[in-house]
């Protein structure tokens, strides 16, 4: 099974994605933030990445990501 890793600090985008990904029998693990999915990539085989680029209010410029 393909797992997808999903790091948002939102958790209502990683629950959208996970039931969008189980649809098509994608499993999908969830972090909250950037260090937890680093954290998650040392425990698990992931194959693919989907980050949110700013984790901070009022921030744009996507470095934290």
């Amino acid at each position: 099974m393909r797992t997808v890793l999903v790091v948002d600090d939102n958790a209502a985008v990683i629950d959208a994605l996970t039931t969008l990904f189980a649809l098509h029998e994608i499993r999908t693990l969830g972090a909250p933030t950037p260090e937890a999915g680093l954290n998650r990539l040392r425990e698990e085989a992931v194959d693919l990445v989907i980050a949110d680029m700013n984790f901070s209010g009022d921030t744009t410029s996507g470095s934290e990501g």
